[in-house]
C-alpha cells in the first residue's frame, strides 16, 4: 500500500515509513510511555518526533542535491563586472555580460535598456537599448553607451543599465522562452549595472592613496601614490615636500 502511495520512495524509505506508521498507530505498553518520558527528562526527545525530524531532514537533503544536479545545465547570464565608471570625456563606456555553466553550444538572446538614477538620459548618457545575442561556444559579450561631454561642474552622476526577457535557441530554431522541467538559462544577480560618470569639468581633487605607508630601510627609493578625483579638467602641477 505504501508503495502505491509513494511510488518515488527507495525500500529503505519505505521500511522506515513503515516503522513509523506501525509505532504510531499500535497500542503503546505502560513501557513505552514510561521509556518516553525518560527520554524527555534526559534530553533525548520523543521517539516519533526524532524519526519525523529524520524523514525531514533526509527529504530536505534530497531535495537539495536534485537542485545542485539541476543547476549544473542551467546557464547563469549577468554582468561582470556590475559596477563601471568613466571620465565625462570618454565618448562611451563598455559594459560586459557573462554566461556561466549549462550549454554553451546554445545561442542566448537577451535585452538591454538604460535607467536614469542621478545622470539623465540625452542629458549626460545617451539612452540606449537593445538586444546581445551570445551565440555558440561563446561566453561573454560587450556593448557600449555613449557618454554625453559637457562644460558644466557637476557632482559625479549614475546611471543603470538592466537585463531582460532571456531567449535561448536551439540550432535553427526562432528563439523560445524557457522550458520545463528546469530553465536552459536564467537572469542571475548582477542583472542591473551600475555606471558612474566623473565630471571632468573640474581640476580634480588631489589625495594620497594611503594615510600611512610602511617600508624598509633598505628600499632606497619609496614611490608614493597620488589619486586625483571629481575631475580631470587640464593639466595640474601639485607641489609636495616631506617634514
Amino acid at each position: 500500500d505504501l508503495k502505491q502511495k509513494h511510488p518515488e520512495k527507495d525500500l529503505d524509505q519505505l521500511v522506515e515509513m513503515a516503522n513509523y506508521y506501525a509505532l504510531s498507530h499500535q497500542q503503546k505498553s505502560r513501557a513505552f510511555y514510561r521509556i518516553q518520558a525518560t527520554r524527555m527528562m534526559t534530553g533525548a526527545g520523543n521517539i516519533l518526533k526524532k524519526h519525523a525530524a529524520e524523514q525531514a531532514k533526509r527529504s530536505t537533503s534530497l531535495h537539495e542535491v536534485q537542485l545542485e544536479e539541476t543547476e549544473d545545465f542551467i546557464s547563469k547570464v549577468y554582468f561582470d563586472p556590475c559596477s563601471y565608471q568613466c571620465l565625462e570625456n570618454c565618448g562611451a563606456v563598455l559594459l560586459t555580460v557573462v554566461r556561466k555553466g549549462g550549454d554553451v553550444s546554445k545561442t542566448v538572446y537577451v535585452d538591454y535598456k538604460t535607467e536614469d538614477g542621478s545622470a539623465n538620459a540625452g542629458a549626460d548618457y545617451e539612452f540606449t537599448e537593445g538586444t546581445i545575442v551570445l551565440k555558440s561556444g561563446e561566453t561573454q559579450k560587450e556593448f557600449s553607451i555613449g557618454i554625453i561631454d559637457d562644460d558644466i561642474f557637476e557632482e559625479d552622476e549614475h546611471f543603470f543599465v538592466r537585463l531582460s526577457n532571456l531567449r535561448v535557441v536551439e540550432a535553427d530554431e526562432p528563439p523560445e522562452l524557457n522550458n520545463l522541467p528546469y530553465p536552459k538559462a536564467i537572469l542571475a544577480s548582477p542583472c542591473v549595472a551600475t555606471v558612474t560618470i566623473l565630471d571632468d569639468d573640474h581640476a580634480g581633487i588631489f589625495t594620497f592613496e594611503c594615510d600611512v605607508i610602511h617600508v624598509s630601510e633598505s628600499i632606497g627609493i619609496m614611490e608614493v601614490k597620488v589619486l586625483r578625483t571629481s575631475g580631470a579638467r587640464g593639466t595640474v602641477i601639485v607641489p609636495f615636500r616631506t617634514v
